[in-house]
């Protein structure tokens, strides 16, 4: 919340995602279902659904009520951190990889999270060659990394 009313007192519309955890068993709905192979066969990766889940319902409800709220959906991005940066992290950089449509967002922001990308059973979205084909379809990939930038704007 220090960083949503951080943002909000410089003018920037901020929504605080509620989303849930691990020790509410959530149960992640079908729009997810393509996520959840590349994940391990563990609680956490159902928690880790849910989470990206609760975010893109929460992104679909800021895009239906974007007028009355004030908010421009052109410039909609993610900001989060520790597991919110995690979820962020996932919501605008892997679900394409899984054929999940997530928001279209203008930025994304990793505070204190990070980033573990598998590769797909059928081996696509990994940059890894042909030769690792034996490996486990839980393999982790190397991240894109992200380049900081250094912009003194105060808008989203």
């Amino acid at each position: 919340m220090r960083i949503a009313r951080a943002l909000a007192a410089r003018g920037i519309v901020a929504a605080s995602i509620d989303y849930r955890l691990l020790g509410q068993a959530p149960r992640p709905s079908r729009r997810v279902g393509p996520l959840l192979p590349a994940l391990l066969a563990a609680p956490l990766s159902a928690a880790i659904a849910a989470a990206v889940d609760d975010t893109l319902t929460a992104t679909d409800y800021l895009r239906a009520h974007a007028r009355g709220l004030g908010i421009d959906i052109r410039r909609l991005g993610l900001v989060g951190s520790s597991a919110g940066a995690i979820t962020a992290d996932r919501v605008a950089y892997v679900l394409d990889d899984h054929g999940i449509r997530g928001p279209r967002l203008r930025f994304a922001a990793s505070l204190w999270g990070g980033l573990i990308v598998a590769r797909r059973r059928d081996g696509a979205g990994s940059r890894r060659s042909s030769s690792s084909a034996g490996s486990p379809p839980c393999s982790p990939c190397p991240a894109t990394p992200i380049r900081r930038s250094r912009s003194r704007s105060t808008t989203s």
